[in-house]
């Protein structure tokens, strides 16, 4: 099998085979790359936690709308964003009502 390259060149696949240089290696495909860094992670801390807030201003309007399974997802990001954000528990508190039925 050849390939072609640039300017009428070609490469022989089978080449180093024939010649015994690559028996027994196997083809190892090249290491995966590193994970990409998350946008958050290259946010000042300021942006983050303004972020994080603003999310939570969202949840604390779905939680007044009754729309409760969005409240949950709004403050779950909000905790994505910024970890250390204490208003993340100010808004947990008024839906663990909802959350327990009698």
């Amino acid at each position: 099998m050849s390939l072609k390259l640039k300017a009428g060149s070609s490469l022989d696949l089978h080449e180093a085979d024939e010649e015994g240089e690559n028996e027994g290696r196997a083809f190892s495909p090249p290491p995966p790359l590193p994970p990409p860094t998350s946008p958050a992670s290259r946010r000042p801390p300021r942006e983050t936690r303004l972020l994080s807030d603003l999310w939570l201003t969202s949840a604390a309007t779905f939680r007044r709308m009754g729309k409760l399974e969005q409240a949950k997802a709004a403050i779950q990001e909000a905790e994505v964003c910024d970890e250390e954000n204490p208003n993340v528990w100010v808004q947990v508190c008024p839906l663990i009502p909802f959350n327990f039925t009698h």
